[in-house]
């Protein structure tokens, strides 16, 4: 499909919609007050989220609600400050109960062939197998958080990933974030949906571990590309109210890289091959995943094109909104939109931005890496060699066993 048709109007209403049908969601559950936490598992949902946030904003000064949903809402300083537009940061009321944004990074596009490659590893690879593992490692690292400060200092897969942020990949202060963060009491989930397979996967980890989302799924191509059995566990999710179906036309951002989605997923091959299975006080270290999401660096093209991209969008969305709100001017918001729309395609397509060849030179990693390759849905693969690999993985076990 050519760039220009994949930013249709149809398909852009359709996207717009699904934000409106999320921050409408979000205020009925707010209403209940049953949940203090919002969970974005995918990067697809990071820019669903940016609109139901304008969606918000846009109507916080007409409804009651929206309002005071806006005022209750924490947003992570990776997001807050890196991502989200300047113009849609919220305040957070102090006196009211907060709703925490919490990323965590369930990416699970992980290719281990050119890995197990190099490492001679072919035959002991099972790259089903990996994925799977990999979301469900990410499901006991929500369970992780919503325990105490106490249970998540001995929960080793928390601790991986804390592992992993500060030694590998210098970012104590996100680190910190994480230690920190309040206790999940009630959650609400956006994620995206193609074949079904992720979300499934993600809450029957979820199932396991005896936490139940209400889950926003915003589902590709109306639901035509929706496979068995995963289209049946979403139904029945529906039909027992912990899931809502939002169909939409086409996700024109899902895969398609931070140009789109705002955060550049990285996964680490060789650190889930040798930490999976790794004995912890006697106890098996499985399932491993590895992995993390980074924010682009200012003055990217590819912060430009997600910059214009929001532009649009909020532009789509005011359109909508000036139905509702006399301080909107429909046809100069249609102007802006469709502005805003030709400069985004003109920035993908001169700079090739949405080609799978982006190399993240502002990582600024502890380790000397062995090889760096990327997958078509722009899931950035680092690879250290099995020396550094199995001396990362030692040396966090070691860490483990002593603190605890």
């Amino acid at each position: 499909m050519a760039i220009e048709d994949e930013f249709s109007d149809e398909n852009v209403r359709g996207y717009v919609k699904a934000c409106f049908d999320i921050a409408e969601s979000l205020v009925e559950r707010s209403k209940k007050n049953n949940f203090n936490t919002l969970l974005i598992p995918s990067r697809g949902a990071v820019p669903f989220f940016i609109g139901s946030m304008y969606v918000l904003q846009c109507l916080s000064n007409d409804y009651e609600d929206h309002h005071e949903l806006l005022g209750r809402i924490n947003i992570p300083k990776l997001i807050r400050e890196y991502v989200l537009p300047a113009d849609v940061v919220p305040v957070v009321e102090s006196d009211k109960k907060k709703v925490n944004i919490l990323l965590c990074p369930f990416t699970a596009d992980i290719n281990m062939q050119p890995f197990a490659q190099d490492a001679g590893l072919e035959e002991k690879i099972s790259v089903d197998e990996f994925v799977n593992d990999s979301r469900r490692y990410w499901t006991k690292v929500v369970h992780a958080l919503a325990e105490g400060k106490k249970g998540r200092a001995k929960d080793p897969y928390l601790q991986f990933y804390l592992y992993l942020l500060k030694n590998v990949e210098n970012r104590f202060e996100l680190a910190c974030e994480y230690e920190n963060a309040e206790r999940v009491d009630g959650m609400v989930m956006i994620d995206t949906v193609i074949s079904g397979r992720a979300s499934t996967t993600i809450l029957d980890g979820f199932k396991e571990e005896k936490i139940l989302p209400y889950s926003l799924l915003v589902i590709d191509n109306n639901g035509k590309n929706l496979k068995e059995p995963y289209s049946a566990k979403i139904r029945t999710g529906e039909s027992c109210g912990n899931i809502k179906r939002i169909y939409v036309p086409r996700i024109f951002t899902e895969d398609r890289g931070a140009s789109l989605e705002g955060v550049v997923g990285i996964v680490y091959p060789s650190l889930i091959f040798y930490a999976n299975g790794i004995e912890l006080k006697k106890e098996p270290f499985f399932p491993v995943g590895a992995g993390s999401w980074y924010h682009l660096p200012k003055n990217d093209l590819h912060e430009k094109a997600f910059k214009t991209f929001c532009e649009m969008l909020k532009s789509a969305i005011n359109i909508e909104c000036s139905d509702y709100s006399e301080c909107l001017d429909k046809s100069n918001e249609e102007k802006k939109m469709a502005e805003s729309r030709k400069k985004l395609i003109d920035i993908l397509k001169s700079n090739k931005l949405l080609v799978s060849n982006h190399t993240p030179a502002f990582l600024k990693l502890r380790l000397p890496v062995q090889r760096i390759y990327e997958t078509s849905s722009h899931v950035v693969h680092i690879c250290f060699s099995q020396e550094i690999s199995r001396n990362v993985v030692n040396e966090f076990k070691r860490k483990f066993e002593q603190d605890r």
